[in-house]
Parts: C-alpha cells; sequence; structure tokens
C-alpha cells in the first residue's frame, strides 16, 4: 500500500511543512530540524476526503524559524597602543565582498579582542563601526564561507564562528587582494 507523504521546505524563510504518517514526519524533523534554532513544531490531524485512516495516522507538522536578531554586541574597536582600531586596519586591508568583511571582522575580533565564539552581533558592530552596508544575513554568510572558502569554522557555541588556518592565512597575506603588484622593469 502506497503511503501520502508531502514536505515543502524552505530554508530561505525557515519552514518546513511535512504531511504523512509519523514516522514519516519523524524521519524528516530529525534529517532538517536540527538547522532550525529555536524551533516550534505544530501537529494535528488531519482528515483525507472526510475520511479518518485507521492505521496510517495522517498528521501535518510545521517548523518555523524564528529569525536571528542582528542586534550589535557592544565591544571596544577603536583600539589602545597595543591594538590597531577596526577601522584603519580595515581601511589598510580594504575587503571588497561581504565574505571578506565578515572573514575579516571575524579575524580581527579573534585576533584583537580574544573573541573565539564570534557572534553575529559582534560583526554587526564591526559593520556599525566602520559605516559600511550589511548584508541581510550574517548567519548565512558564516555557514557560506565555511562550506566555499574554508576560511571560517563552526564555533564551539550555536550561531557562532571561528576563524580558520586558512581565514587568517587570506587576512594576513592575501587582504588587500584588489592592488596590483608592480614590476620593475630594467630598460
Amino acid at each position: 500500500m502506497v503511503e501520502d507523504a508531502k514536505a515543502k521546505i524552505n530554508m530561505n524563510e525557515g519552514i518546513i511543512e511535512v504531511e504523512g504518517s509519523e514516522d514519516f514526519i519523524i524521519k524528516l524533523i530529525d534529517k532538517y530540524g536540527k538547522t532550525f534554532v529555536n524551533e516550534s513544531v505544530t501537529t494535528k490531524s488531519l482528515k483525507k476526503n472526510h475520511q479518518l485512516k485507521d492505521s496510517k495516522n495522517i498528521r501535518h507538522a510545521t517548523i518555523i524559524k524564528k529569525p536571528i536578531v542582528q542586534e550589535p554586541i557592544p565591544i571596544n574597536l577603536e583600539g589602545n597602543e597595543n591594538i590597531p582600531s577596526l577601522s584603519d586596519l580595515y581601511a589598510e586591508k580594504s575587503p571588497q565582498t561581504h565574505q571578506e568583511a565578515v572573514t575579516f571582522f571575524t579575524h580581527y575580533v579573534t585576533k584583537y579582542l580574544g573573541i573565539q565564539n564570534v557572534h553575529v552581533g559582534h560583526i554587526v558592530s564591526c559593520y556599525n563601526e566602520v559605516n559600511a552596508k550589511k548584508p541581510l544575513q550574517i548567519e548565512r554568510l558564516f555557514q557560506e564561507i565555511k562550506i566555499f572558502t574554508g576560511w571560517l569554522g563552526s564555533g564551539s557555541l550555536p550561531q557562532t564562528a571561528k576563524i580558520t588556518v586558512n581565514g587568517e592565512t587570506f587576512v594576513e597575506n592575501d587582504l588587500p587582494s584588489h592592488t596590483k603588484t608592480k614590476l620593475n622593469v630594467i630598460q
């Protein structure tokens, strides 16, 4: 007997809608529900064609991801005699993309401020300090940078990032990436 089952997963909006047997729902929630933080799950029995299925109780579940608040976390980014200011170092390194900027900010917060688990709020504070336009989803950028470049890794706390060796190397040696080296030409 074929069981009716449906699943609608929208990772951009943070919604999973599942309809089917309880086993089907549990498997999908176990697989995809872990990517949703502070999830709220609602389930209800559904009637299909005004008949309740006896042995296969049809259920509907929806997981909605609560939006992550991107409020700045106050940190001292002005520097002192031992630590360069974020603004000065940002002007020197001049990251060109949000991926480069988030990696640079994570490096700065880790290396100069000693914060090992960098939260979204730390990055928001950095963007505010340098008066740069903030990306909409910094936590998503954490994941993209981790996957595509390897410059960041997952922090030991939820919703945090840490700089990797590749990220340190990138910031210290490869930024600014837009400058061209001049060759000495002997005539």
